[in-house]
């Protein structure tokens, strides 16, 4: 189990969410980066709705046989449409179906021994895409990774 195997199943699993809305029709998250790739300036509003993630390690535990790495893997799922509101309201969406994908794959194809999902604060809100403003969904999913250690 390592990090970096954990964030590509989390971004396959996030390219695998559909939302659908009478009014606005399937959505699904085009593309999952990790981290902002270089020359976003080039990337057009077709790549949106996409997931941006990157990861912050808070706390690593040892004990007799035992280390517990835990990360925090956070995540935007960005939203673009002419209608600000139209955009606030998709990303909204996204929120439902994103719990359900995680919840029938919580070990993230067994590359993390537990995880937890939880919103931003606020989950709805708005970052910089490619010179955009854009709503966007923020999502954190706390992960363990456990392996056998030995101390001396």
């Amino acid at each position: 189990m390592d990090i970096v195997t954990a964030i590509e199943a989390w971004n396959t699993l996030l390219e695998s969410v559909t939302y659908t809305h009478a009014d606005y029709g399937e959505q699904t998250i085009k593309t999952a980066y990790y981290l902002q790739p270089e020359g976003t300036d080039q990337i057009l509003r077709a790549d949106l709705p996409a997931a941006v993630t990157d990861f912050a390690m808070p706390e690593i535990g040892l004990g007799v046989s035992l280390q517990q790495l835990v990360f925090d893997i956070h995540t935007q799922i960005i939203i673009h449409d002419n209608q600000w509101n139209v955009a606030l309201k998709i990303a909204t969406g996204f929120v439902i179906p994103i719990v359900n994908a995680w919840r029938t794959n919580l070990s993230l194809s067994q590359t993390v021994s537990r995880s937890m999902l939880r919103g931003g604060l606020p989950t709805i809100g708005e970052t910089q895409w490619a010179g955009l403003r854009c709503p966007a969904l923020e999502l954190y999913l706390q992960i363990w990774l456990l392996e056998t250690a030995t101390i001396s």
